[in-house]
């Protein structure tokens, strides 16, 4: 969900994760869906989202 934003939204994405030996990880990610907002703004919200999910241990 975007929470950032005014309401909230759903929509499918996609999205790898490449650790790296040093410094954060490589996040790339694509919003599969249509959404009413600008995408590159959306994108980064969804790539912290991401980072903080791998750093919480949350993810596979």
């Amino acid at each position: 969900m975007l929470e950032s934003f005014e309401g909230r939204a759903e929509a499918a994405i996609s999205f790898t994760l490449e650790q790296k030996p040093l410094g954060p990880p490589d996040i790339s990610l694509r919003v599969l869906d249509p959404v009413d907002w600008p995408l590159l703004p959306v994108v980064r919200v969804l790539r912290e989202y991401v980072a903080a999910l791998d750093r919480e241990g949350k993810l596979p």
